[in-house]
Order: structure tokens, then sequence, then C-alpha cells
């Protein structure tokens, strides 16, 4: 038997987040940059350059579309894997015309 050379395949599924850039982010002190108070374009460019670091981008962006797709658009919210609400919006809306 081979044993998984990738520390991360070796865990449980939901072990991913404690492998997160974002994990030992202190939102008292240094704010919330994943769920700004703003829709602008730039609010969320603090979240996303620390998310564009994260070796677990990909599982937090995909745990993020399993639950927006089968769930109402208005839950909505916050960076995930790098993405913001309407751009996961426009990604589900792609998927779910090419399986159409």
């Amino acid at each position: 038997m081979t044993r998984p050379t990738n520390g991360l395949a070796a865990r449980e599924p939901e072990d991913w987040r404690l492998d997160a850039e974002c994990r030992d982010w202190d939102h008292e002190l240094q704010g919330d940059p994943w769920h700004p108070n703003s829709d602008l374009p730039g609010a969320y460019d603090d979240a996303r350059k620390i998310c564009n670091g994260c070796p677990v981008a990909a599982l937090c962006l995909q745990a993020a579309f399993d639950t927006e797709s089968r769930s109402d658009a208005a839950i909505r919210y916050g960076m995930f894997g790098g993405k913001t609400p309407a751009e996961r919006a426009a990604v589900l809306r792609k998927q779910r015309r090419l399986a159409a």
C-alpha cells in the first residue's frame, strides 16, 4: 500500500481549511476584507491578494460552488477562493448553460 505524498490528501475533506491563508486572520484587529461593506470594484482587493497566495483556494472555491449551486443566489456573500459573489454567480450560470 502506498501512502499519499501530499499532506492534504491524507486528511479529512474539511481539513483543507487548516491550510487556508486566512485561517489566522484577526478580524477584530485587521477588519474583514472577505465581506466588505461595499460592492465597489476595489472592495475585495485585499482579500483577493490573500486568496491568490492560498494553497487551498481551489478547495475553498469549490466548497462555495457546492453550497451555492444548491441554493438561492440571494445568499451569496463574501470572497471565496479568490472570487467575489458576482464572479461565482457568473461561473455557475456558465456551467448551467453548458450542462443544458
